[in-house]
């Protein structure tokens, strides 16, 4: 596996939605509110995170 510096911006992108459609799918087994709101919020907190990186 690579270093994830030398990771592709698009492919930090896909791996920030893969990452937050696992987190919408885990809260919203049942409920199916706000479940746009869920995957925005976790998918804007993990690009957040990389630009970091």
């Amino acid at each position: 596996m690579r270093n994830f510096k030398e990771l592709k911006d698009n492919e930090k992108e896909e791996i920030a939605k893969q990452i937050a459609l696992q987190i919408t799918e885990r809260n919203h087994n049942h409920d199916t509110s706000n479940v746009a709101n869920t995957f925005i919020d976790a998918y804007d907190l993990i690009i957040n995170e990389f630009l970091q990186h």
